[in-house]
């Protein structure tokens, strides 16, 4: 991400914002400027110091500043190694940050975690960055920020026929009960089956990407397998993306079931497209919903 941030207008009429004093809110200001690409900082005065030349000499009082600014909740806290750092919970509904940088704070912990917006929840789950952070919009298919008027997520349905409107608005039920679930238990949305699939947005980048390139690896087997022996020819890069956005969603083993589905189905636009694995990512929500049909 580059060191731009963004500011929404609506803040002008923010309870919090506005219970500020001028000298505290040109602290809060320079706390987003300051912190990483996570929203996180050391909650000392010292780093705002160095930003900000107009602060430089009163470390006292920014210090007293972020303790105001922390009191009327616009950043919190957390310990990490005898340590106090700051972060403001609804980051990513203002930053919509892309491809965060590689950062050597530490992300606060689950506990803290789950009062964050899904949005800011899913930004950590790639965590410490130095990867691109694949769009809501492109995963699960509505606005989240619709729902709930403060995430910022959305859905690009792109199921067709007279499956579209069910999808839709079964994609729209899902973002809801994320949203209504601060606890994460909402979570389990994403994948269907197993639980588990909460994990999947605390999980390191690196970990995702190894799951991702298995998963590459095993729909080009499936594809074989049920293509009469066709050789899938992948395109590294774009498969790979999606394969991200595809493993944070379900679990391996739901993922498997999907694409054979996928593979197998006679619903025209399954059969006659490419069968790629960004095809694939297309219908998976609605090979999803197939399935559950069938209580599978």
């Amino acid at each position: 991400m580059p060191d731009d941030r963004l500011f929404h207008k609506r803040l002008g009429h923010g309870v919090k914002v506005n219970a500020l004093t001028d000298f505290e809110d040109i602290v809060w200001r320079t706390y987003v400027l300051t912190a990483d690409d996570f929203g996180v900082m050391r909650f000392l005065a010292l780093p705002l110091l160095d930003a900000f030349d107009r602060l430089a000499k009163r470390g006292r009082a920014v210090q007293r500043a972020l303790e105001r600014i922390k009191d009327v909740g616009l950043i919190r806290t957390f310990l990490h190694q005898e340590s106090v750092y700051c972060y403001q919970h609804d980051w990513q509904d203002f930053q919509k940050v892309e491809y965060p940088r590689t950062s050597i704070l530490p992300k606060p912990p689950d506990d803290a975690l789950t009062d964050c917006t899904y949005p800011t929840r899913y930004l950590f789950g790639f965590h410490p960055g130095g990867c691109r952070v694949p769009s809501l919009k492109k995963l699960y298919g509505t606005d989240s920020g619709t729902d709930s008027g403060n995430d910022s997520g959305s859905h690009s349905g792109t199921d067709s026929g007279n499956h579209s409107g069910n999808s839709r608005a079964r994609s729209r039920a899902r973002s809801r009960a994320l949203m209504a679930n601060a606890n994460g238990s909402g979570l389990e949305a994403l994948g269907g089956a197993g639980g588990d699939n909460r994990l999947l947005l605390s999980r390191p980048p690196n970990e995702l990407q190894a799951r991702a390139e298995r998963f590459c690896a095993r729909y080009a087997e499936l594809y074989a397998e049920h293509r009469l022996g066709a050789r899938y020819h992948n395109k590294p890069d774009l498969d790979l993306t999606e394969a991200v956005g595809l493993v944070t969603a379900w679990d391996d083993a739901r993922l498997e079931q999907l694409i054979v589905a996928f593979l197998t189905t006679d619903e025209p636009f399954c059969r006659n497209g490419s069968g790629t694995i960004p095809q694939f990512r297309s219908r998976a929500s609605w090979c999803d919903t197939k399935l559950r049909e069938a209580g599978l």
